[in-house]
C-alpha cells in the first residue's frame, strides 16, 4: 500500500474513534468487497456471508475505539469477521451446502475467463472440504495474503500453531490439486 494511502487511511481511523461515522463509512466501503469474497469462501452460502459481514461492520463501528492502531484496521476487520464467520459453524455442519460455487463466478475469476473459472471453482472446492480452522487459516493467506503473524493474531494463536496447520494444509491442497510444487 501508498504511504500516502496509509496515512489516508489511519486519518479515517482517528475520525472514525472519534465519532465520524462518514469517516467509518469510507473505511468500510474499501474493505467490504474483500470481506464479503472472504465470508462467502468460507461460509459457502450468500446469506450467511452477507449476514457475517454486516454483523462484523457492526461490531467494528462500535468499537473501533478499542482499535489500537491505525495501521492495522484491516487485520482487525479480518478478525471480527473470523470470529463473526466461526458462529455460523454449527449450521454449516448441518447444512453441508456445497451448491454455491456458481455464486462465486463474479468474484473469483474476470467475465468470460472460463479457464480461470474453472481453475478458481478447483481450488474453492478443494478448500472448502478442509476443516473450518484449516479453511480459515488458508483463505486468510491464500486469498487475502496475510502473514501467519497475522493471521496468528486475528485469530488470537500461537503463530508456530498457525505456521504448522498452513504448512499441512497447503501440502495437502498441493496434493488434492495435483500440483507439484
Amino acid at each position: 500500500m501508498e504511504h500516502a494511502t496509509i496515512n489516508q487511511a489511519c486519518e479515517l481511523v482517528k475520525k472514525a474513534r472519534s465519532g465520524d461515522a462518514e469517516a467509518f463509512g469510507e473505511l468500510y466501503s474499501g474493505i467490504w468487497h474483500d470481506l464479503y469474497k472472504y465470508a462467502l469462501m468460507f461460509l459457502q452460502n450468500e446469506q450467511d456471508a452477507k449476514d457475517a459481514v454486516q454483523q462484523t461492520a457492526l461490531e467494528a463501528f462500535c468499537g473501533i475505539k478499542k482499535l489500537g492502531n491505525p495501521e492495522r484496521f484491516n487485520a482487525w476487520m479480518f478478525a471480527i469477521l473470523s470470529r463473526q464467520c466461526k458462529k455460523f459453524i454449527p449450521e454449516l455442519v448441518r447444512r453441508r451446502q456445497t451448491g454455491t460455487l456458481e455464486e462465486l463466478e463474479l468474484t473469483l475469476a474476470e467475465p468470460g475467463d472460463a479457464e480461470q473459472l474453472a481453475e478458481a471453482k478447483e481450488a474453492y472446492a478443494a478448500i472448502c472440504a478442509f476443516p473450518p480452522d484449516d479453511r480459515q487459516i488458508l483463505l486468510l493467506r491464500l486469498a487475502q495474503g496475510y502473514s501467519c503473524a497475522e493471521i496468528a493474531g486475528m485469530l488470537r494463536r500461537p503463530a508456530g500453531s498457525v505456521r504448522s496447520r498452513l504448512s499441512r494444509a497447503l501440502a495437502k491442497l498441493r496434493v488434492t490439486l495435483g500440483s507439484a510444487d
